[in-house]
């Protein structure tokens, strides 16, 4: 009975224990249950002795010896673990975050449709490819385990994206009576192309492999800034009035080694306004640099 009695009082003062440890103002106390058995708190631990053996209980392991004997039997001590991680430019960001301070790479117009345009409009208002160029900075990032060995993660941040569209052809372009009007340039003018600025929020989620290799799937939502028309020598920019639609949301993919990735985004919003008669979708692809 003695026995029984011991053990629930230890396990008593071992509950209030942990529940109330303070470690910088710790109190010793000792209570004596007869003969040499008896139970106490000194900095923070339980020493129990009962019939010879000595039980020690402390934050990082428990202990129960006597002069033939020696046992040690260790436990994993709490370890408070972030929600999410907050990071300004990559400082602060954790290992498995896999949003890059900066991303590059060539972006497209893809399934480009013209409703009511000759084939003679349609080919002066093609775009190249081969000069259009996508740049995104990653300004803030947040990112939050969804398992404990950070396998799964969900990440988010908030940056600028800029894209360029290159005309195909020595032009610019006017919206007049929703009607997409090519203007022919001087022979001499060069990269004459359309700039999108857009505030930039990708959502993902992150599938870590291991701690070097990742995949990662999401959405981007991009709300339009800024929009302009722009060509060289002379340099000339001028304000965009074409009908671009001021939300776009699309898909994502990225696959990755550390904080290095190639991304394919695409979004199957049109980029203009449906009264525009025109439709088009955006299609980018890439890699992202930490510097």
């Amino acid at each position: 009975m003695k026995r029984i009695i011991l053990l629930l009082a230890a396990t008593i003062i071992t509950t209030g224990a942990y529940a109330q440890q303070d470690t910088e103002n710790t109190k010793n106390a000792t209570v004596q249950l007869g003969g040499s058995d008896s139970i106490s708190s000194e900095n923070g631990s339980l020493a129990l002795m009962l019939n010879g053996y000595k039980f020690t209980v402390g934050a990082q392991n428990t202990t129960a010896s006597n002069t033939s004997s020696h046992i040690t039997i260790k436990y994993a001590s709490s370890i408070k673990r972030k929600r999410a991680y907050f990071g300004i430019a990559g400082i602060g960001a954790p290992y498995f975050n896999h949003i890059a301070l900066m991303e590059l790479g060539s972006n497209m117009l893809i399934n480009t449709q013209f409703s009511g345009y000759t084939i003679e409009e349609q080919e002066l208002l093609s775009l190249t490819g081969h000069k259009s160029v996508i740049c995104t900075a990653n300004i803030f990032t947040l990112n939050a385990p969804l398992t404990r060995n950070n396998s799964l993660v969900f990440s988010t941040a908030l940056g600028f994206t800029n894209e360029n569209y290159t005309f195909r052809n020595n032009i610019t372009v006017d919206y007049v009576n929703q009607r997409f009007e090519p203007i022919l340039l001087n022979s001499e003018i060069k990269k004459s192309k359309m700039r999108l600025t857009y505030l930039h929020i990708p959502i993902l989620f992150d599938w870590n492999i291991n701690k070097s290799f990742f995949l990662s799937v999401g959405a981007n939502f991009d709300f339009l800034i800024d929009s302009a028309l722009k060509y060289k020598h002379p340099k000339v920019k001028t304000d965009s009035n074409l009908p671009f639609n001021p939300v776009q949301v699309g898909i994502t993919g990225r696959i990755g080694w550390k904080r290095l990735y190639a991304f394919v985004n695409y979004s199957p919003m049109n980029i203009y306004q449906n009264n525009s008669n025109v439709k088009a979708y955006r299609l980018s692809t890439g890699a992202g640099f930490w510097f």
